[in-house]
């Protein structure tokens, strides 16, 4: 009976280990940058107000925008955050124009 009780610990200890692994697997943040254009220095088309816009987003860790370059780099949960629907927010609240640059 003990050999039987070790041999379940030790595929339980097995299947935990394998669980933890696809669990931090699924945990792993995306980073994307995308096109935002129309971007102006005050107001809601601002760097600020895209960025916070973006940041109020559950899902998002981190956001940086820059008006001399056009861009937001984002960095989320795929699990929580729908990149298009990102998209479209920001586009609907701050008023800019954003793309998803092709991958090369």
């Amino acid at each position: 009976m003990p050999m039987v009780r070790r041999r379940l610990l030790v595929s339980l200890v097995a299947l935990l280990a394998v669980v933890g692994a696809f669990a931090d697997a699924a945990a792993a943040p995306e980073r994307v940058t995308l096109k935002v254009e129309g971007l102006t220095q005050t107001g809601c088309s601002s760097p600020a107000s895209v960025k916070g816009t973006i940041m109020r987003t559950e899902g998002v860790t981190q956001a940086e925008v820059s008006r001399e370059r056009g861009e937001a780099i984002v960095e989320f949960d795929p699990a929580k955050v729908d990149l298009r629907q990102l998209m479209a927010k920001v586009e609907r609240y701050c008023l800019v124009k954003v793309t998803r640059p092709p991958t090369p």
